[in-house]
């Protein structure tokens, strides 16, 4: 199943993405808000990009599921 959903960026989104970028030590806000929407969601991501999605992941200490196309 395809999951697709439109996730609103407020101030508790921001204020996560903002934690999670200091944490890892990057500047990508779009990663990183695919990220917490696909863990919050339980959902595996489609990406180009497995390598660095899966770094992100990795600092919330949750497995993300990814597949790369």
């Amino acid at each position: 199943m395809l999951f697709r959903s439109i996730e609103s960026f407020d101030e508790n989104t921001g204020r996560a993405v903002g934690r999670l970028l200091r944490d890892t030590g990057t500047s990508d806000v779009v990663d990183v808000h695919v990220v917490l929407t696909a863990l919050r969601h339980r959902a595996a991501v489609l990406t180009s990009d497995p390598d660095n999605l899966q770094r992100l992941a990795a600092t919330t200490k949750v497995r993300l599921q990814l597949h790369q196309v």
